[in-house]
């Protein structure tokens, strides 16, 4: 089963999500830099991952095949 989650890759305002950060009055943003994907159970699987590169702004996917 898979689940698609919907959210930006830039600016994402933690507020709502963290519960020390509600009363902020000031915006908290996030900026993604990874994603790890595991595929498999808790005794073993399968990772991959997507990392923003700082330097040149890029996405790379790595496999850990």
């Amino acid at each position: 089963m898979h689940d698609t989650v919907d959210f930006p890759l830039e600016s994402l305002d933690m507020r709502q999500y963290v519960i020390e950060l509600k009363d902020e009055k000031d915006p908290v943003y996030y900026d993604l830099y990874a994603v790890s994907n595991h595929m498999g159970d808790l005794g073993g699987g399968h990772y991959t991952a997507f990392c923003k590169n700082a330097v040149n702004k890029q996405w790379y996917s790595f496999d850990d095949n």
